[in-house]
């Protein structure tokens, strides 16, 4: 059985019980009376018919006292579906880093902010820096820093199909989305053309659930590692 099958399953469990309570009363009572009549001997009907009902009560108390125990559990599962539900939401109910592509000059273009909500979505439109240009080069990379290098590459593809222009007169459409278990979908589209690629991301470095005293070291790092390069 699934998870989600249990709170109803003991739900009805709790219902069945109550129900059999209430059956196992009434027959141990017609039982009594039955034996009561039947008996010719008056006091060992009475003894019997008194067995019979301490029986009934101790049978009672048992139905009863597991239909609570089964209530309990349905309040107990549904509470810690709702832990469970809080907690998922704190991981992924907000992007913690920005996310964008690498664009002319080592800029990071960003096309979701920090702390957006998920999901998400997000479309800009970009241009070719180069004359004749028929492909162009689409970095997906996520974090804070100006300068695109100094960000982690999530995943790249080229988008092909262009046509030949002079540079900036080329319109490509780039999205991003975001969906609830956040798996980032990023697409390009040139608006001439058609012609389109894409890429899924599902945050392989876990940078996005990741604490906010965590990414800020990470990031330290990153950036000194990065300057360390440039100076050599």
């Amino acid at each position: 059985a699934n998870e989600e099958d249990f709170p109803q399953a003991i739900s009805s469990l709790h219902d069945e019980l109550s129900d059999l309570s209430s059956v196992a009363k009434r027959a141990m009572a017609g039982l009594a009376k039955e034996i009561a009549v039947e008996s010719e001997d008056k006091e060992s009907a009475e003894e019997i018919g008194r067995s019979i009902e301490e029986l009934s009560e101790q049978l009672s108390v048992g139905l009863e006292a597991a239909s609570e125990k089964s209530q309990e559990a349905v309040e107990l599962l549904a509470e810690a579906d709702v832990h469970k539900h809080a907690r998922r939401v704190d991981l992924i109910d907000v992007t913690s880093l920005a996310l964008g592509i690498s664009s002319a000059g080592d800029l990071f273009s960003v096309l979701i902010e920090h702390n957006t909500r998920v999901p998400a979505e997000k479309q800009r439109v970009f241009t070719t820096n180069q004359d004749g240009q028929d492909a162009v080069q689409i970095s997906v990379r996520q974090g804070r820093a100006e300068k695109a290098s100094q960000n982690p590459l999530l995943g790249e593809f080229i988008l092909e199909g262009i046509r030949p222009a002079q540079r900036m007169e080329p319109k490509i459409e780039v999205s991003f989305v975001i969906d609830e278990n956040g798996i980032l979908a990023v697409s390009a589209r040139d608006q001439e053309t058609d012609a389109a690629q894409s890429i899924r991301v599902e945050d392989p470095l876990g940078l996005q659930q990741s604490k906010p005293e965590d990414i800020e070291r990470i990031e330290r790092e990153r950036a000194a590692a990065a300057e360390a390069a440039e100076a050599d």
